[in-house]
């Protein structure tokens, strides 16, 4: 008698991100009285089996319904996050100086602005994820 067994495929390992210590640089007014808004934060793979490159990340600002994309075609590297590692190029000066006007940000007319961020990204065996964080100013 023949026997068969079915071995269901396990699922695929996502990174798992999270943004830290997250913060927004203000910069202004200018002559036009809107502020330039660039979010800091560190980017942590916690799950410990597979890291991601980073894809896109959207800066949104309701206050003016507009999106604001950055990614690696602008910043003409590829950034990766090992498994159980960290990524501070979005959180240092040193970061912001290298990303240069290639960092994610926004602009608006508050000095106190809300913003939501998305980061997009892919882990290494291809599975897809995305952090989605608002941030809202301190009073």
């Amino acid at each position: 008698m023949a026997t068969s067994s079915t071995v269901a495929a396990a699922p695929a390992l996502t990174a798992r991100l999270q943004m830290q210590l997250l913060s927004v640089k203000v910069y202004g007014p200018n002559i036009q009285g809107r502020y330039g808004y660039v979010p800091r934060f560190m980017l942590r793979e916690v799950g410990g089996q597979v890291g991601a490159t980073i894809e896109r990340i959207d800066v949104f600002n309701p206050e003016t319904n507009s999106w604001n994309a950055a990614g690696p075609s602008c910043w003409g590297t590829a950034l990766h996050v090992g498994a159980n590692g960290s990524l501070d190029t979005f959180f240092t000066d040193e970061g912001a100086d290298w990303l240069g006007y290639c960092a994610p940000g926004n602009e608006g007319t508050s000095p106190k602005p809300t913003l939501r961020i998305l980061v997009m990204f892919a882990s290494d065996n291809g599975a897809r994820g995305t952090i989605d964080v608002t941030y809202v100013s301190p009073p």
